[in-house]
């Protein structure tokens, strides 16, 4: 055993000045590191340096205090050794001290060095220049140091450069001189790669920006001079991939130069290797680069170099997998296993394959020109062959990218599918069962035609299989491969009545042990087909797979029950029983059921994952724009039958008797393993769900109670079985691979049985029943957590003396997940090292848990128990995290607390302090804030309410700014973060917008930083906070100010022509040019997401992305595509309607910001598809002239006559009425540009168009009419809106100047309006002004341009005063108004233009003119009405005050002549805001018997709004089951006339009848309840009626329907 004085010795020898003493240091402490002494001195340097505090000196006798001293004694050595070589001693010393101070086993703690570990990678980096001896040595500590996060992190950023850049130039030597035969000058330049690819693929954090170029650089000089295959080929492909995995995002165009410098290496070698390894580096590195690719031009090049290269491997791989073992000897899962290895070519051809059918023209690596039809037809001709790897590229193709195909290739390939089956089942199945409602064409995508082409190949493939079936049913996979696919075809109702044969329903895999797709197929098909033919011979059917099924539930054979089975088996036996399966939805989500895609998944490796992490920067990927708001979550919907109870009943009382009679048989349960224990209970739960759900009996019947009574007795069993291993073994268990597992329950089991749909059905219906089984739960949920403590009392150390290692094994390297070994190369001729590397790879063999990991695993079996008991189970995790020392294993509880956080229970403050002092011990471990900010990022979710019921339970909470302080104070702290991953920074991206959301008060602190993170390095830090930044538009006003601040946040200056700042094309932005590319890109995508966000900043962010467009040409297309999107966001058909709303704007915006004109003739494009140069320029002019005769450019006003090939005198005189519109708006307004405009008035105009003051007074008297609607169209309701458009104040004094002529502005009065002497506002024209501006309404799709479109109406209604009472124009502005009121954007603004027109009728009040606002009155108040209606999913909907007022003014508050009117109004729903209505409307009602109110209600009913219709409904409804429509006599017979057996009052009767055409119509599916009890209470009147029209009665019907007798 090692002693303090031992060690001290050893300290002594290697502190000497002299070289002598410190070389037998240095073998003494070799001697140390070898036999048995090892153990005892690595344990006593192990337990002092666990003594060290981060602030603290290096202790003496600690293994950082010792490895300082060895580097010393090495530097020495290098030093001193400049005639001979330093001895390989040191350098062996210090790997091997490295290695036992990591192995946790020797040292008792990991992370033994962290206290010197950034001072280990400069030395490395020292030895490396100066002794290149040590190489071999230094390469294993390098990695190994590397692959420890918390080392890595310390590195500093230059040190990793310069070892990177010595490594390149290394690599680059080598490669670029000839190598010679010697294998020692390969392996060395093997080395060197070796080395370059594990510091590419273990940076500290992101690449640094100073280190990009040289790295790209050096793979363009290394692929230079690479001509031959091998492995160091192999390992340059697996560097440049990793490099372009993790930094891809970042080059931009240079990823191209990359490409430009691989390509030859790639052609020449990919079809000929033989090198798999090199192939698969082939594939990955082709997909990375197709996702990397910027520009269509790019990616055109790159498949135009795939495409034959990539059929040529489909083609070997199909002749390969033929020639293979014979198809019906081989498992599914070998097959898939199979394809899984060549997952990458598969889904690179489908990538290929899609990019290549876009319709674009493609070059192959011959020359040839390839087509999109020679492409579908490849790929067709490849399907028909029948092979996998075809299939699979096309089940990939469809899966992937099957909604953006055309419709027509879809069809066709489908059809050549179907043929494939016809022929053989072999691969297709394999590929196709698992998901075909995902990967096939739907029937809702397609016209009538190609619908049938569709159902009727669907035919083909149900018919084939059908047939087939007993054929191929020997074979297992292939059963279940076309069992399963059957099942989705019933599941997802591909064909109509589905039929099976009785013959299939007599084969072996139904009655003898059904496998899982057998029971999947029993649970589609008889949850979606009814009973068809002889009744006796379904029930025989029906009874004979009940029996089969059921002998599966078999406790002697208790492994037929999994985590599969225990759903299957209930939804096949509820399915035959009750004709429903309510665990359809979760069974879909079996693994045994996912595509095949989602299967291949799990077998990918790490490149894969990194793959599909790696953003997409193809433009279309970043050019997509998602409203946040507008995300909503669907929730799956299967139709189901219900079976006759005479078929029902006796079939569930056999199913309840089996399972009754299985539970008194098996009484001894002791036998059986806990994990199979569980599987049963999960069986039970789903069958006690079954019954809830299907109804079949009640809540409290006797078999539910029993069957809950055995689950309760199987649990209480299990919680017995872990406490006593508890109490007897618990300090045994080390060595094991899991605790759980000790006492036979695995966490598959235990997840299965707390994850039964059991649970949240009876938490939702709040069922008593399981009261009983929710506190037995209780019990094992605390049993399995009593196993936490011994653990955690478990020291490290104690697992060496179970586990010692051979003396042979001296070189222990830690776990095994964290050393990098490569046998060829790392060990040296020593037979000593060699015998430890073979001794540690058989340990390897048996992975064991280490205590911590043990623990780990408790808090992951206790997270299962949420989804039952989530505040009890809350509760048992907090009391373990007090109990709990360890950062590892806090961190998992810590996750889980924050994520089911109960607001109601839960103490928040407590939680973050938790947090922060987490934060504070990891402040020197950047990897570890990683799990602080998930655990931060689900604390804030748990507090935004997922729904409406949520947020009502938790809006006393959300409302209280103190509570919420110590939140804040931790946002603060992790805004501060400077991390050095940019995963971690999205995190904290992640963290900051959700309590932006959830405390807006608190959050403004943060907000700086948040837009400091515009400018982070990586680009996708920068792409994931562009499409959060609707996150600030959402929460807070003042949006000017907040795009401002973005804008600064770019890091370079913008053209820009805001209020707040005008930026002229010149110098000041000149700087953007020297910008990194991407930079631009993400700035872009910033502006298009605030565009969509906020109306206000709209027409500056488009502006900006269409200069950027304009001066930047590489940017064009991601600029188009961003504005197409945003088109599409705000429901426009395309960008070019979008941008005829902001076209003036921009225009005026381009014009002062001084761009040049020529440069918007350049992107046309953008805003006129396919336009020429003349045509597009000539449509500017309305706006463009204007802008430019304001500021006098003269050379652009000549430049625009020259392109519109017009003289500029007549564009002046043919544009003359939107010149002369705006500058007499500007002028009227007081802005800065009114000198501008008054000097264009009289000069400019006059000079320009070479007019005379008469000519141009003439002009404006021809163009009178025009001038007016004009000025309408430039009014905004804003108070400050941008150039061309003006407030509707403005507006309103610029038409009044222009009609009445220039009078003093002081004199007008709007309530009077208009003198008008020239009658330019007679009622023929005003209809004409009000159909302009509802074509321009209706062009405006989205609310914010119909809200500025609007305002036209709002000012001609205040210019015309008292004129607009004027039938034609009142009426008209009702009709547009009215059809507009139930936008919740312009409900406020529509009120307001109809307030103002009723005030008209108050100025000049006539009978006529309230016999007009009478006839409107069903059509105002029924929208107004509407509008105060919640719907289903409001329930606290809160009606606008504007609108109850409005309702006042046409009601209680309206002029006596309206009653008449007022009494034939609908009756008003019951709501708190129309009580007074209400109470009015129903006085003045009083003679209205509900009969007659019935029969008008359905006279008006098509006209009503379906809110209102629906609610009246069912106001009539409680009115006709009172007997108030149809009134009773005294004895309690109808009161009729005419009556007999087939009707009861004949009004009535048809007026219900008239009512069925309604149920017909979108939205009305929630009256056919309603009508059909209608139906069954007034009966069907005329049956001849019902069933069809006589001809000689249909015009008679619908006036007198007469009554037969």
């Amino acid at each position: 055993m090692a002693s303090s004085r031992d060690v001290q010795d050893v300290i002594s020898k290697l502190s000497s000045d002299k070289a002598k003493t410190r070389d037998e240091g240095v073998r003494l402490l070799s001697s140390w590191l070898e036999g048995e002494r090892l153990i005892g001195f690595c344990k006593l340097l192990g337990r002092n340096t666990a003594k060290i505090k981060a602030d603290e000196m290096l202790h003496a006798e600690t293994w950082p205090f010792l490895l300082t001293l060895l580097m010393k004694c090495i530097k020495l050595e290098i030093s001193s050794s400049k005639k001979k070589q330093p001895k390989l001693l040191y350098a062996k010393t210090l790997r091997i001290a490295i290695q036992c101070a990591e192995d946790p086993k020797l040292s008792g703690k990991r992370l033994s060095i962290f206290h010197v570990a950034k001072v280990l990678f400069s030395h490395i980096l020292e030895v490396l220049k100066d002794a290149p001896i040590f190489q071999m040595e230094y390469n294993i500590i390098l990695r190994h140091l590397l692959a420890v996060n918390e080392y890595r992190y310390q590195m500093r950023k230059r040190v990793y450069c310069s070892l990177v850049n010595l490594y390149m130039n290394k690599v680059v030597s080598s490669i670029g001189v000839k190598l010679t035969a010697q294998s020692g000058s390969k392996e060395e330049s093997f080395r060197c790669v070796l080395m370059l690819h594990v510091l590419l693929d273990n940076p500290p954090g992101d690449f640094p920006d100073n280190i990009r170029d040289d790295l790209i650089d050096g793979f363009i000089g290394i692929f230079a001079h690479v001509r031959d295959e091998g492995k160091i080929s192999r390992k340059l492909m697996d560097c440049v991939n990793t490099y372009l995995l993790k930094d891809g995002p970042n080059l931009g165009c240079r990823a191209k130069d990359i490409h430009a410098a691989l390509q030859g290496f790639l052609c020449s070698f990919w079809l000929t290797t033989h090198d798999r390894g090199l192939k698969n580096s082939f594939i990955l590195y082709a997909r990375i680069q197709l996702k990397l690719g910027r520009s269509i031009l790019d990616e055109t090049e790159l498949i135009g170099q795939l495409l034959d290269v990539i059929s040529k491997e489909l083609d070997h791989s199909s002749s390969i997998s033929s020639g293979a073992i014979p198809w019906t000897d081989t498992s599914k899962d070998e097959k898939i296993g199979n394809l899984g290895s060549q997952q990458g070519l598969i889904e690179l051809a489908a990538t290929v394959f899609y990019q290549a059918c876009m319709g674009f023209t493609r070059i192959s690596c011959q020359g040839k020109r390839l087509k999109m039809v020679d492409v579908a037809t490849r790929l067709k001709d490849g399907l028909m062959k029948g092979s996998g790897v075809w299939t699979a590229a096309f089940y990939f193709l469809i899966h992937s990218y099957g909604l953006r195909l055309d419709k027509s290739l879809l069809i066709d390939w489908f059809q050549g599918a179907c043929e494939v089956l016809q022929r053989t089942f072999q691969e297709l199945l394999f590929v196709l069962c698992p998901s075909s409602d995902e990967q096939l064409p739907q029937h809702q995508c397609f016209t009538s035609g190609e619908t049938v082409k569709i159902r009727n190949a669907w035919h083909v493939i149900w018919s084939c299989l059908m047939h087939g079936l007993p054929m191929f049913s020997k074979v297992a996979s292939v059963a279940d491969a076309a069992l399963t696919l059957l099942g989705n075809m019933t599941l997802t109702e591909q064909i109509g009545a589905a039929v099976v044969p009785q013959d299939v329903w007599n084969l072996r895999i139904f009655n003898n042990v059904p496998s899982l797709s057998a029971l999947y197929f029993v649970a589609c098909y008889f949850s979606k087909t009814g009973v068809q033919g002889d009744l006796q011979n379904v029930i025989y059917l029906r009874k004979s797979l009940l029996q089969a099924i059921l002998d599966l539930v078999n406790f002697k054979e208790p492994a037929n029950l999994n985590e599969q089975s225990v759903l299957l088996i209930p939804a096949s036996l509820f399915s035959l029983c009750a004709g429903c399966a309510p665990f359809l939805i979760c069974i879909r989500r079996m693994s045994i059921f996912l595509g095949t895609a989602d299967k291949w998944s799990k077998m990918e490796g790490v490149n894969e994952r990194l793959l599909d992490e790696i953003l997409e920067c193809s433009t279309k990927a970043l050019a997509e724009i998602k409203s946040e708001t507008t995300i909503q979550v669907q929730s799956e919907h299967h139709h189901t039958v219900r079976l006759p109870r005479q078929i029902s009943q006796p079939l569930v009382s056999e199913m309840e008797e089996f399972i009754l009679g299985l539970i008194v048989s098996n009484g001894d349960i002791e036998r059986i393993g806990l994990s199979s224990l569980m599987h049963i209970c999960s069986f039970f739960c789903n069958c006690i769900y079954g019954s809830f759900s299907t109804s079949i009996k009640g809540d409290n019947n006797l078999f539910i109670s029993k069957v809950s009574q055995y689950i309760i007795k199987l649990l209480d069993h299990m919680t017995s079985i872990i406490e006593k291993y508890n109490e007897i073994h618990c300090n045994s268990c080390l060595g094991l691979s899991s605790i759980l597992d000790a006492v036979g329950l695995s966490l598959s089991s235990l997840q299965g049985f707390l994850s039964s749909p059991l649970f949240p059905h009876c938490r939702d219906k709040n069922y008593k029943l399981l009261g009983g089984l929710l506190q037995t739960i209780e019990k094992l949920l605390l049993a399995l957590a009593k196993l936490f403590p011994d653990l955690s009392r478990i020291d490290m150390t104690d697992l060496s003396l179970c586990t010692l290692p051979s003396p042979e094994n001296r070189y222990p390297v830690g776990e095994p997940s964290a050393q990098i070994i490569d046998m060829e190369l790392d060990v040296t001729d020593d037979s000593k090292d060699v015998e430890a590397l073979a001794v540690r790879s058989s340990d390897t063999s048996v992975i064991s848990l280490s205590p911590q990991q043990l623990r780990i695993e408790i808090v992951k079996a206790c997270s299962y128990f949420f989804p039952v008991l989530p505040i009890f189970t809350w509760e048992v995790l907090l009391d373990l995290m007090r109990k709990e020392n360890d950062a590892e294993v806090l961190q998992p509880i810590l996750f889980n607390l924050c994520k089911h956080f109960p607001q109601s229970t839960g103490s928040l403050p407590k939680l973050v302090i938790v947090i922060n002092k987490m934060m504070d011990t990891s402040s020197c471990l950047s990897c570890h804030y990683a799990s602080m900010l998930s655990s931060s990022y689900a604390l804030l979710e748990s507090y935004l309410p997922s729904s409406s019921h949520d947020k009502q339970c938790g809006e006393e909470v959300v409302n209280n700014v103190e509570y919420f302080k110590p939140l804040g104070c931790l946002m603060n702290k992790i805004a501060e973060l400077d991390l050095p991953d940019w995963s971690n920074r999205i995190e904290i991206i992640n963290c900051l917008c959700s309590f932006i959301l959830l405390e807006p008060c608190l959050a403004q602190v943060v907000v700086e930083r948040l837009l400091s993170m515009l400018q982070d390095g990586d680009y996708r830090v920068r792409f994931f906070l562009a499409r959060k930044i609707q996150v600030l538009f959402q929460t807070w006003d003042g949006h000017d100010a907040l795009f401002h601040d973005i804008c600064s946040n770019f890091g370079f200056e913008m053209l820009r022509a805001s209020k707040e700042k005008l930026v002229k094309s010149g110098g000041e932005v000149l700087v953007a040019g020297n910008l990194p590319l991407p930079a631009r890109e993400t700035a872009l995508i910033t502006l298009a997401h605030v565009a969509l966000s906020s109306e206000d900043v709209e027409i500056e962010a488009v502006f900006i992305i269409c200069v950027v467009a304009a001066v930047h040409s590489y940017h064009r297309k991601l600029a188009y595509a961003l504005i197409d999107n945003l088109s599409r966001q705000l429901q426009y058909a395309s960008r070019t309607k979008y941008l005829e709303e902001l076209i003036g704007p921009i225009i005026f915006r381009w014009v002062a910001c001084e761009m040049s004109l020529m440069a918007l003739v350049e992107i046309r494009d953008l805003f006129m598809t396919n336009s020429e140069a003349k045509y597009f320029m000539r449509s500017c002019c309305p706006w463009l002239l204007p802008a430019l005769i304001l500021r006098g450019k003269i050379a652009e006003l000549d430049l625009v006559a020259k392109v519109t090939c017009q003289p500029l005198i007549f564009l002046v005189k043919e544009y003359f009425v939107p010149i002369f519109a705006i500058c007499i708006a500007l002028h009227s307004s007081e802005r800065p540009e009114k000198e501008m405009a008054g000097i264009a008035l009289c000069n400019s105009i006059l000079q320009i168009g070479k007019l005379s003051e008469l000519e141009r007074d003439d002009l404006i008297k021809k163009h009178m009419v025009s001038t007016v609607s004009f000025l309408l169209s430039l009014a905004s309701s804003s108070v400050d809106p941008p150039m061309p458009l003006f407030s509707n104040k403005i507006i309103a004094i610029s038409v009044k100047m222009v009609v009445d002529g220039f009078l003093e502005k002081d004199d007008h009065n709007t309530k009077e309006g208009i003198v008008d002497k020239i009658n330019i506002f007679r009622p023929d024209r005003v209809f004409k002004f009000l159909v302009e501006i509802h074509n321009q309404i209706s062009s405006a799709v989205h609310p914010r341009h119909k809200q500025r479109k609007l305002s036209a109406i709002e000012v001609l209604i205040d210019v015309i005063g008292y004129r607009a009472a004027i039938s034609s124009t009142s009426v008209y502005i009702f009709s547009i108004v009215g059809h507009f009121i139930r936008n919740q954007s312009l409900e406020n603004q529509c009120c307001g233009i109809i307030s103002t027109l009723l005030d008209t009728y108050r100025i000049n009040p006539t009978k006529e003119a309230f016999n007009v606002l009478g006839e409107q009155l069903q059509f105002l108040v029924s929208k107004l009405v509407a509008c105060c209606i919640p719907s289903e999913a409001q329930a606290a909907y809160v009606c606008s005050p504007n609108v109850i007022s409005l309702l006042h003014q046409l009601t209680v508050d309206a002029d006596p002549s309206l009653y008449d009117y007022i009494r034939e109004l609908e009756l008003f729903p019951q709501l708190d805001s129309f009580a007074r209505i209400r109470t009015f409307h129903e006085k003045l009602c009083e003679a209205y018997s509900p009969r007659e109110h019935f029969l008008k209600f359905i006279r008006r009913c098509s006209y009503l709004p379906q809110g209102l219709l629906l609610w009246s409904l069912r106001n009539l409804h409680k009115k006709l089951l009172m007997g108030e429509i149809i009134q009773l006599e005294s004895n309690g017979k109808l009161k009729l006339h005419n009556c007999n057996r087939w009707n009861a009052d004949p009004e009535v009767v048809s007026a219900v009848w008239s009512l069925v055409r309604l149920c017909g119509s979108n939205g009305m599916n929630d009256m056919c309840a309603l009508l059909a009890d209608f139906i069954s209470r007034v009966g069907i009147g005329d049956p001849y009626d019902v069933i069809f029209h006589l001809p000689w009665r249909s015009q008679s019907a619908a006036s007198n329907p007469s009554i037969l007798p």
